[in-house]
């Protein structure tokens, strides 16, 4: 049951990335402000936004490849015991290095173009 619903959490947390991708696509810029201080958020614009949307897709993709490969089989659950165990998490990033390094580059270049 644990794992259906983690499985299951994967699937929707893809949907939602897949969703704010497509959102970020369709905005001419973004605003993210910060909540808990004086100072001016930042405003995703141009290139960086499609730089910021680019990551969220690739994250999106990262989490279904992680979510098909538990489903079939290529991936082994993680154990109920082990939530927070590095080396589970280590294995899976590099398992997927491909689709994790976009990712990272993506996002530093939207913040740094921001």
């Amino acid at each position: 049951m644990k794992n259906t619903i983690r499985i299951l959490i994967n699937v929707l947390l893809a949907a939602f990335f897949f969703w704010a991708a497509g959102y970020l696509l369709m905005q001419e810029s973004y605003y993210l402000g910060q909540r808990y201080s004086d100072e001016p958020g930042i405003t995703f614009t141009g290139v960086s936004l499609t730089l910021l949307a680019a990551s969220m897709f690739f994250l999106a993709v990262f989490i279904t490849a992680v979510t098909r490969g538990w489903l079939n089989g290529e991936i082994p659950m993680p154990h109920q015991d082990s939530r927070n165990r590095e080396d589970y998490q280590g294995a899976i990033l590099v398992r997927y290095w491909y689709w994790f390094l976009p990712i990272f580059i993506f996002m530093a270049m939207a913040y740094y173009m921001a």
